[in-house]
C-alpha cells in the first residue's frame, strides 16, 4: 500500500514539475536574451518595410511576400514574450514597471503595421494602401523600439549581473542587423520616389553608422561606454560581415549620391542583404551563449 501511495506522489510530483515553466538560466543571460529580442524587433520594422518596398516596386514579389509576412508574424510573437513571458524558451515575463508600460504602449503601432502587412499580403500583386501604412508606421514603431532597448540597457546596467559597457555592446551589435535592413529600404525608398532627398541623406547616415559601429565593437569605445567584444571567434565574425558588406556599401552610397540604381541593383542588394543579415544575427547569438556561459560577467577586452 505504501509503495502504490508512494508512487502516485511522485507521479503527481512529475506532472507538476512538467507543467511549471522553469526558468534555469542567469538573470545576466535573461537579460542578454531580452536585449536580442528587443534589438530583433528592431531589426524586424525595417526588414517588414524593406520587404513591403520591395513589393510596391514589382521586385521579386512573392520572396518579398514571405519576408514580409515572416518578419510580421515574428514581431507579433517576439512582442508576446516579452511582455507575457515565454516559457518554451525559458523567458520570464517583463517585471520591470517602466519596460511594461512601454511595451504596452506599442499594442497600437503593431496592430497598424499588422493591419498593412496582411492588407498587402493578401494583394501583393496590386500594392497601396498596405504598403502606405507599412511605410508610415515603420519609422513610428523603429522610434518606439529603440526606445525600449535604451530602457533595457539602463535598468539592466543598473543591475550587478550585467556591466554597462557590456550591455552597450550587446546593443550596437543587435543594431547592425536593424541597418543592415534599413539601408536597404532606403535604397529603395530612394528609386520608388518616396522622399527621395531625405532617403538619400538618411541611406549615408545608415551606412556609415554601420561603418563605425563594426570598429566600436572590434576595439571598444570607452566615450560611448562600448566594451569590445569578448572572443577572437566574435572579432572573426566581426571581420567576415565587414568584407561581406563592401560589395552592397557601394551600391547604397552611390545611390545616396545620386546615381540611378538599375533593376539588376535590386537583385543583388536583396541577395546581399539577406546573407549579412543571417551573418550579423550569428554574431549576435555569439555575444548572448557567450553571456549564458561565461563563469563570469567580466568580459576580457581582446589584444590587438
Amino acid at each position: 500500500m505504501r509503495v502504490v501511495i508512494l508512487i502516485g506522489s511522485l507521479i503527481s510530483l512529475w506532472g507538476t514539475v512538467q507543467s511549471e515553466p522553469v526558468f534555469a538560466q542567469t538573470q545576466e543571460s535573461l537579460q542578454a536574451q531580452k536585449i536580442n529580442i528587443a534589438g530583433r524587433q528592431r531589426m524586424l520594422t525595417q526588414r517588414l518595410a524593406k520587404a513591403a518596398c520591395f513589393i510596391a516596386t514589382f521586385s521579386d514579389v512573392e520572396r518579398h511576400r514571405k519576408i514580409l509576412l515572416e518578419s510580421i508574424q515574428m514581431i507579433n510573437d517576439n512582442h508576446k514574450a516579452l511582455l507575457y513571458g515565454d516559457s518554451r524558451n525559458a523567458i520570464p515575463a517583463e517585471r520591470n514597471r517602466s519596460i511594461q508600460t512601454e511595451l504596452l504602449q506599442m499594442n497600437d503601432v503593431w496592430e497598424m503595421m499588422d493591419f498593412g502587412a496582411r492588407l498587402l499580403g493578401e494583394s501583393a500583386s496590386l500594392p497601396g494602401l498596405g504598403a502606405d501604412l507599412i511605410a508610415h508606421y515603420n519609422l513610428i514603431a523603429l522610434e518606439k523600439t529603440e526606445h525600449l532597448v535604451r530602457l533595457m540597457e539602463m535598468a539592466y546596467a543598473e543591475t550587478d549581473e550585467m556591466q554597462e559597457g557590456n550591455v552597450r555592446a550587446l546593443n550596437v551589435a543587435a543594431r547592425q542587423r536593424m541597418l543592415i535592413q534599413k539601408a536597404v529600404k532606403e535604397f529603395c525608398l530612394i528609386t520608388y520616389g518616396v522622399d527621395a532627398q531625405k532617403n538619400k541623406s538618411n541611406l549615408a547616415q545608415t551606412v556609415h553608422l554601420f561603418d563605425d559601429s563594426v570598429e566600436d565593437l572590434r576595439s571598444g569605445d570607452p566615450q560611448q561606454g562600448i566594451a569590445a567584444v569578448p572572443t577572437q571567434d566574435i572579432r572573426n565574425k566581426l571581420s567576415e560581415i565587414k568584407m561581406e558588406w563592401q560589395f552592397p556599401r557601394g551600391i547604397l552610397l552611390a545611390v545616396a549620391s545620386g546615381f540611378q540604381a538599375r533593376g539588376s541593383d535590386f537583385e543583388k542588394i536583396a541577395n546581399s542583404n539577406e546573407q549579412l543579415l543571417e551573418q550579423a544575427d550569428q554574431m549576435v547569438e555569439m555575444l548572448v551563449d557567450y553571456y549564458r556561459n561565461a563563469p563570469t560577467t567580466n568580459m576580457p577586452v581582446p589584444e590587438g
